[in-house]
C-alpha cells in the first residue's frame, strides 16, 4: 500500500532517506521527480541544526535541498548559536526552522531558545516527547501560540518511554491537542508521527489519521 493509498496527502522527509550534505544533485533531482510523479509534497524536512557551530556551506546544503524538494519548513534540532545563520537564511530561502521538542521538559525552554529568532525559528512540536518528560502537551501547545510553525502529533504507552502507539491508544490526549491548535487559529501542516521497530505501523496510522479527522471535525 502506498502513502497516498492510506490516506496521507503530504509527507515529511526524513534526512535518513536524503541527506543533504552527501546528496549528489541527481540525487535530489531524483526526490523531486519522485515526490512530483505522486503528487505527494513535502511539508517538512527533518534536517536541522542541533549541534552548536554548523558551518555556512554545511547550512546554505541543507537549505538548499529543502528549496528544492518544496519544504518550507525544516523540522528538527536547534542549537541558538546557530540562530543568526539560520535567520539570514531563512529570509533567504523563505523557509522556517522548527524546533522538535525532545530533552525539554517545558513550553517555556522551547521559548526561550528560539524567541530571539522569531519569526524565522519556532516550535515544531512533538506531542509524543511531551509526553515523555512528563509535560502536559496541551497546555504546552497552548503556551505556544504564536510559535508553532509544525506539529507532529504522537501518543506514547507511558511517561518515561517513547513506545509509540496508534493516536488515542497511550496517554497522550490528542484530541485535547487538535481542539486547542483549532483555539488558536493554527493553519500549518499537522503529523502524524508512530515508530515502532518490532512490526509494520502501517495499519496503526490509518487508523491514527482517521481518528485524528475525526476529532478535529468534532471537537
Amino acid at each position: 500500500m502506498t502513502i497516498k493509498q492510506a490516506g496521507f496527502d503530504a509527507i515529511e522527509l526524513w534526512i535518513g532517506h536524503l541527506e543533504p550534505h552527501i546528496a549528489t544533485a541527481e540525487q535530489v533531482a531524483t526526490a523531486v521527480a519522485i515526490l512530483k510523479k505522486h503528487n505527494m509534497p513535502i511539508v517538512s524536512y527533518a534536517a536541522g541544526f542541533g549541534q552548536p557551530g554548523v558551518s555556512r556551506e554545511a547550512a546554505i546544503k541543507v537549505f538548499e535541498v529543502a528549496q528544492a524538494l518544496g519544504a518550507r519548513v525544516l523540522a528538527q534540532g536547534f542549537h541558538a548559536s546557530n540562530g543568526p545563520l539560520v535567520v539570514e537564511l531563512g529570509e533567504r530561502y523563505g523557509i522556517r526552522m522548527g524546533l522538535e521538542n525532545h530533552p525539554h521538559k517545558t513550553a517555556q525552554e522551547i521559548i526561550d531558545t528560539i524567541a530571539p529568532f522569531a519569526p524565522w525559528v519556532g516550535a515544531a512540536i512533538d506531542t509524543g516527547w511531551f509526553a515523555t518528560q512528563g509535560c502536559d502537551a496541551v497546555q504546552a501547545t497552548r503556551e505556544l501560540r504564536g510559535h508553532l510553525v509544525h506539529v507532529h502529533l504522537k501518543d506514547i504507552r507511558a511517561i518515561g518511554g517513547h513506545a509509540t502507539c496508534a493516536l488515542g491508544d497511550g496517554i497522550v490526549d490528542i484530541p485535547g491537542v487538535l481542539r486547542v491548535l483549532k483555539e488558536i487559529g493554527y493553519n500549518g501542516a499537522i503529523s502524524i508521527e508512530h515508530e515502532p521497530y518490532n512490526y509494520e505501523p502501517m495499519p496503526e496510522c490509518i487508523e491514527s489519521l482517521r481518528r485524528a479527522k475525526e476529532w478535529w471535525a468534532t471537537t
